[in-house]
């Protein structure tokens, strides 16, 4: 996988997450969606700092998908939890990558765990294990 796919894939992930927060913030209580409406506006500036970076290497931005599938049996916050540790998993990809990739990836990888950790905080769940996309053994 070239640096530009990983970028795509970041890209992507990050208009996965806006729509998933955008859609499921309504179902939560008011303590989870204070802390999520605040992992939502983080997740919009990573998207402008990767549209940024796109236009700074003269590269065209992929287009988002018409809608993302947010089927799930677990609950809105749960499924946002989840959407935070696939987001480090693309980030995590990335860690190994040459510049300009490495230095998107790796600050954008702790983003992912403070988001996952905020988020589960405004959930009331333990924020135990907060590194995203690296499940414990």
């Amino acid at each position: 996988m070239s640096d530009h796919d990983i970028l795509d894939r970041a890209v992507s992930a990050e208009y996965a997450a806006i729509y998933a927060y955008e859609t499921l913030i309504p179902r939560l209580d008011e303590r989870a969606a204070e802390a999520a409406r605040g992992v939502l506006a983080r997740h919009r500036e990573a998207r402008a700092e990767l549209f940024d970076l796109y236009g700074d290497e003269g590269w065209e931005v992929p287009a988002p998908e018409s809608a993302y599938d947010l089927a799930n049996d677990s609950g809105a916050g749960d499924f946002l939890v989840s959407v935070e540790r696939r987001t480090a998993a693309v980030y995590r990809s990335g860690c190994a990558a040459e510049s300009p990739v490495r230095e998107v990836c790796v600050p954008s990888l702790r983003r992912c765990a403070a988001n996952g950790a905020l988020l589960k905080a405004g959930l009331g769940k333990s924020i135990e294990n907060p590194w995203p996309g690296r499940e414990r053994p």
